[in-house]
C-alpha cells in the first residue's frame, strides 16, 4: 500500500501527509527526512517529531540543522526528537545561544537521555536547576532524573549536584518539579534529613508520597 501512496506524499509534504508518513514506520523514511529539509516550518516540526519516534541515531545528521532553525517550535521538536533518539549533541553549545526557556528545556531534557553521556553533562543540568524561566529549571530537573535512571549502574551524583538538588527543592514550589527532584535524590540515595522534612509537609500528596517513599517510615495523612 505504501508503495503507491508515497510517491504521490513526496509531492505534497502537509502536515497529513507526514503523519501518513510516520505510520509507515520504515516505508515512510525517505519521505520524513525530505520533509525535514521543507521549508516550512509546520512540515519541518512534524517530520522531526515522526523522526524521533524512530528512535534510531541514523537519521539524527537530519535533526541537527532543525536545531537551528529561526523558529522556536521547530528547534524544540528538533530537541525532543534527539531526546527520543538518545543521540549526542552539542548541547552547552546549544544553550549558550539560546533565548527561550521552552527551547532550552528542549535542550536540557535531551542531553540527560543522550549516550554515551558526555563528561560536562551532569554540570550542564546542575546549572540548569536555577534558569531563570521555571519550564527551563523543570527541564533541567527532567534532564537530571533521566541521567541518573538510564545510567544507575554508571553515575553517581557528585556533592555539587546533590547540593543544587537540595537547594532547588526548597527554593522551587513547583509540583512536578518537586517531584522529578525528588525522584532523582530517591534514585541516588541523596535525600538528606531537611528536604524529607520539606517533602513530608508539602501541599502536594504526590511529593508528600515520595517523601514517605524516601525514609520508610509511616506518618498520618489525609
Amino acid at each position: 500500500m505504501w508503495i503507491l501512496i508515497l510517491p504521490m506524499l513526496a509531492q505534497v509534504p502537509e502536515v497529513r501527509t507526514v503523519l501518513d508518513a510516520e505510520h509507515a514506520r520504515a516505508a515512510g523514511v525517505a519521505f520524513l527526512l525530505d520533509a525535514a529539509r521543507n521549508p516550512s516550518p509546520r512540515v519541518q516540526q512534524r517530520a522531526a517529531r515522526a523522526l524521533g519516534r524512530l528512535e534510531d541515531t541514523t537519521y539524527r545528521s537530519a535533526l541537527v540543522p532543525l536545531t537551528r532553525s529561526a523558529d522556536r517550535t521547530v528547534r524544540q521538536s528538533a530537541f525532543g526528537a534527539l531526546a527520543q533518539m538518545r543521540a549526542t549533541h552539542p548541547f552547552a553549545e546549544a544553550l549558550a545561544g539560546e533565548r527561550d526557556g521552552a527551547v532550552r528545556a528542549a535542550i536540557f531534557e535531551s542531553a540527560g537521555r543522550s549516550r554515551p553521556v558526555a563528561p560536562e553533562i551532569e554540570a550542564l543540568l546542575q546549572r540548569g536547576l536555577s534558569d531563570l524561566v521555571p519550564e527551563a529549571r523543570e527541564g533541567a530537573a527532567r534532564g537530571l532524573e533521566s541521567l541518573f535512571r538510564l545510567n544507575r549502574r554508571a553515575l553517581t551524583p557528585s556533592a555539587a549536584t546533590l547540593d543544587a538538588l537540595r537547594a532547588a527543592f526548597a527554593a522551587n514550589t513547583s509540583e512536578a518539579f518537586r517531584e522529578l527532584v525528588l525522584l532523582t535524590m530517591i534514585a541516588t540515595g541523596g535525600v538528606d534529613d531537611a528536604t524529607r522534612a520539606l517533602a513530608r509537609g508539602d501541599a502536594s500528596p504526590q511529593v508528600r508520597r515520595l517523601g514517605v517513599m524516601s525514609s520508610g517510615a509511616w506518618m498520618d495523612d489525609p
